[in-house]
């Protein structure tokens, strides 16, 4: 029997079937020169380093005394022309929305906050927002918005973070925006936690710290940096222990429970640095009159940059009145 007939073979580059020259032959696609500024961005601000720490700062603060009523006593204190939106919000939100930045509504709301921080300063970066964001272009890539928000985001050298250890007992700590999140969970577990005992089959279970953030809840990857979890430039985390198995060999939560040592350096939380305090204050609270001074400095510069204001004279006249934004 005659040998099938074999199809014609491509003709083979000379030296021996060697790559075309300029690239490797197991290159992927080549990065734009905007993937490769995003890249380096994100090194610098972002990516996890083992390099990087600072001072931890630790305080421990008890939340069920008077500072914490004085708090929300505080964040109610705003007036209802705060709520409203005036022409500064519209110039910051317009062109976020049409850009598409950080998911369009998404986008709009983070200019939106921006504009009332800037307005509650003293400032009015609504229009320079908007004349900066007027020079983007409408239609993006995913590099280019990515490269957008690294450029917007400002630098900070350490980020503040409050962990709900109890009901009434917060722990404050300082981290690097680049140091791992893993690094928060070790040192409650070996330095502020007692950690529970489970023994399952006559063996001792290590149980593991869980880390969240919530509403929503969303679990914290603790392999990833603080910069990469939005846990810059302050967070509130909360906390459990999670058990590999629990008794009966089912999984379950553990409460958390402060070392006695630490215990005795509970303080109670200060009023002027709580961070909901900061936007208002309570008539009743003398040492908290400035920020109400502030408060409403921010209002009157609202009205006259735009805000309608129609509700801030009956707050100040101590008449109370429904609220504008408030619909039946």
């Amino acid at each position: 029997p005659t040998a099938a007939a074999q199809p014609p073979q491509p003709p083979q580059p000379a030296g021996g079937g060697a790559p075309p020259r300029g690239r490797p032959a197991s290159a992927g696609p080549a990065l734009t020169v905007t993937e490769l500024r995003v890249a380096e961005l994100r090194a610098r601000t972002e990516v996890v380093r083992t390099d990087v720490s600072v001072d931890r700062q630790p305080k421990l603060y008890s939340t069920t005394g008077r500072s914490l009523q004085a708090a929300i006593a505080a964040a109610n204190a705003l007036p209802d022309d705060f709520y409203e939106v005036g022409t500064n919000d519209l110039a910051a939100i317009m062109p976020a929305a049409l850009s598409g930045e950080g998911g369009g509504a998404a986008g709009g709301a983070e200019a939106a906050s921006s504009s009332s921080r800037a307005r509650a300063g003293g400032g009015g970066g609504g229009c320079a927002g908007a004349s900066g964001g007027s020079s983007q272009p409408l239609v993006q890539t995913k590099a280019m918005r990515e490269l957008a928000r690294l450029q917007r985001m400002p630098t900070y050298q350490a980020t503040v973070v409050r962990v709900r250890l109890s009901a009434d007992v917060l722990l404050q700590l300082r981290f690097h925006p680049q140091e791992p999140v893993g690094a928060l969970a070790r040192l409650l577990s070996t330095e502020y936690l007692v950690q529970p005992a489970a023994a399952v089959s006559g063996s001792e279970l290590a149980p593991s710290l869980r880390l969240y953030t919530t509403p929503p809840m969303r679990v914290l990857d603790q392999t990833r940096s603080f910069a990469e979890q939005q846990l810059v430039p302050a967070a509130l985390v909360h906390a459990s222990w999670e058990m590999a198995g629990g008794v009966g060999g089912h999984s379950g939560a553990h409460a958390l429970e402060l070392s006695a040592d630490k215990q005795a350096l509970v303080s109670e939380l200060p009023t002027q640095q709580e961070p909901a305090a900061r936007h208002g204050t309570s008539a009743s609270d003398p040492g908290t009159q400035p920020l109400a001074q502030s408060a409403a400095a921010a209002a009157a510069a609202r009205r006259a940059s735009g805000g309608t204001g129609g509700s801030a004279g009956g707050a100040a006249g101590g008449k109370a009145t429904k609220p504008k934004w408030f619909k039946m």
